[in-house]
Protein backbone atom coordinates (compact mmCIF):
# COMPACT_ATOMS: atom_id res chain seq x y z
CA UNK A 1 0.00 0.00 0.00
CA UNK A 2 2.71 2.51 0.81
CA UNK A 3 4.41 1.96 -2.13
CA UNK A 4 0.99 2.87 -3.83
CA UNK A 5 0.87 5.96 -2.11
CA UNK A 6 4.34 6.70 -2.84
CA UNK A 7 3.96 6.18 -6.60
CA UNK A 8 0.86 8.65 -6.37
CA UNK A 9 2.21 11.13 -4.51
CA UNK A 10 5.49 10.87 -7.22
CA UNK A 11 2.75 11.80 -9.94
CA UNK A 12 1.30 14.50 -7.81
CA UNK A 13 3.21 17.44 -9.60
CA UNK A 14 2.08 15.70 -12.79
CA UNK A 15 -1.32 15.19 -12.11
CA UNK A 16 -1.71 18.64 -10.64
CA UNK A 17 -0.23 20.40 -13.73
CA UNK A 18 -3.17 18.62 -15.82
CA UNK A 19 -6.00 19.56 -13.42
CA UNK A 20 -4.60 23.38 -13.23
CA UNK A 21 -5.22 22.67 -17.64
CA UNK A 22 -8.58 21.09 -16.94
CA UNK A 23 -9.52 23.86 -14.82
CA UNK A 24 -8.54 26.68 -16.85
CA UNK A 25 -10.54 24.91 -19.94
CA UNK A 26 -13.42 24.63 -17.75
CA UNK A 27 -13.34 28.37 -16.55
CA UNK A 28 -12.76 29.51 -20.21
CA UNK A 29 -15.91 27.57 -21.21
CA UNK A 30 -18.13 28.97 -18.10
CA UNK A 31 -17.02 32.24 -18.96
CA UNK A 32 -18.00 31.88 -22.81
CA UNK A 33 -20.64 30.66 -22.17
CA UNK A 34 -22.52 32.41 -19.37
CA UNK A 35 -20.91 36.30 -21.20
CA UNK A 36 -22.22 35.87 -24.31
CA UNK A 37 -25.57 37.76 -25.22
CA UNK A 38 -27.82 35.34 -23.69
CA UNK A 39 -31.07 37.02 -24.78
CA UNK A 40 -32.16 35.01 -28.12
CA UNK A 41 -34.87 37.27 -28.09
CA UNK A 42 -35.86 38.89 -31.99
CA UNK A 43 -36.78 42.19 -30.20
CA UNK A 44 -35.05 44.39 -27.86
CA UNK A 45 -35.95 44.18 -23.91
CA UNK A 46 -36.55 48.28 -24.81
CA UNK A 47 -38.82 47.97 -27.47
CA UNK A 48 -40.37 44.53 -26.18
CA UNK A 49 -41.18 46.88 -22.94
CA UNK A 50 -43.21 49.55 -25.17
CA UNK A 51 -44.80 46.77 -27.24
CA UNK A 52 -46.38 45.34 -23.90
CA UNK A 53 -47.05 48.66 -22.85
CA UNK A 54 -49.21 49.53 -25.63
CA UNK A 55 -50.87 46.14 -25.47
CA UNK A 56 -51.92 46.65 -21.72
CA UNK A 57 -53.07 50.17 -22.91
CA UNK A 58 -55.19 48.64 -25.38
CA UNK A 59 -56.73 46.33 -23.52
CA UNK A 60 -58.30 48.95 -21.23
CA UNK A 61 -59.36 51.16 -23.73
CA UNK A 62 -61.38 47.96 -25.17
CA UNK A 63 -62.55 46.50 -21.71
CA UNK A 64 -66.14 47.18 -21.22
CA UNK A 65 -67.16 46.00 -24.82
CA UNK A 66 -68.90 42.51 -25.55
CA UNK A 67 -66.30 39.62 -25.49
CA UNK A 68 -66.43 38.84 -29.38
CA UNK A 69 -66.38 42.73 -30.09
CA UNK A 70 -63.46 42.83 -27.69
CA UNK A 71 -61.64 40.26 -29.03
CA UNK A 72 -62.07 42.00 -32.83
CA UNK A 73 -61.09 45.35 -31.78
CA UNK A 74 -57.91 43.93 -29.65
CA UNK A 75 -56.78 42.27 -32.98
CA UNK A 76 -57.32 45.22 -34.61
CA UNK A 77 -55.24 47.14 -31.88
CA UNK A 78 -52.48 44.26 -31.64
CA UNK A 79 -51.61 44.48 -35.24
CA UNK A 80 -51.51 48.29 -35.13
CA UNK A 81 -49.18 47.85 -32.33
CA UNK A 82 -47.07 45.36 -34.19
CA UNK A 83 -46.58 47.55 -37.14
CA UNK A 84 -46.10 50.51 -34.92
CA UNK A 85 -43.00 49.00 -33.68
CA UNK A 86 -42.09 47.27 -37.28
CA UNK A 87 -42.30 44.07 -35.49
CA UNK A 88 -44.22 41.01 -37.15
CA UNK A 89 -46.05 38.45 -34.97
CA UNK A 90 -43.29 35.93 -35.53
CA UNK A 91 -40.68 37.99 -33.88
CA UNK A 92 -43.61 38.94 -31.21
CA UNK A 93 -44.36 35.18 -30.70
CA UNK A 94 -40.64 34.03 -30.58
CA UNK A 95 -39.52 36.85 -27.87
CA UNK A 96 -42.54 36.45 -25.72
CA UNK A 97 -41.41 32.49 -25.66
CA UNK A 98 -37.83 33.77 -25.10
CA UNK A 99 -38.66 35.58 -21.83
CA UNK A 100 -41.27 33.04 -20.56
CA UNK A 101 -38.59 30.52 -19.57
CA UNK A 102 -36.72 33.79 -18.20
CA UNK A 103 -38.92 34.27 -14.89
CA UNK A 104 -36.75 36.74 -13.74
CA UNK A 105 -36.08 38.73 -16.36
CA UNK A 106 -39.32 38.58 -17.41
CA UNK A 107 -40.61 39.91 -14.18
CA UNK A 108 -37.82 42.88 -14.26
CA UNK A 109 -39.15 43.40 -17.80
CA UNK A 110 -42.70 43.70 -16.62
CA UNK A 111 -41.90 46.22 -13.91
CA UNK A 112 -40.52 48.54 -16.70
CA UNK A 113 -43.97 47.65 -18.63
CA UNK A 114 -45.59 48.66 -15.27
CA UNK A 115 -43.64 51.96 -15.47
CA UNK A 116 -44.11 52.93 -18.93
CA UNK A 117 -48.25 52.20 -18.50
CA UNK A 118 -47.83 54.41 -15.66
CA UNK A 119 -45.92 57.82 -18.05
CA UNK A 120 -49.07 56.87 -20.13
CA UNK A 121 -51.44 56.86 -17.73
CA UNK A 122 -49.80 60.28 -16.51
CA UNK A 123 -49.56 61.89 -19.74
CA UNK A 124 -53.03 61.18 -20.56
CA UNK A 125 -54.88 62.21 -17.56
CA UNK A 126 -52.69 65.78 -16.90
Amino acid sequence: MSYELGKIIQHLPENLHKMKHLIALIAIIFALTCCRNSNNAPISEATFTHILADMHTAEGAAEGEFPSTKDSLLRIYYAQILKKHEVTQTDFDSTLAVYTRKPVVFDSLYSAVLREIQKIDTTTTH
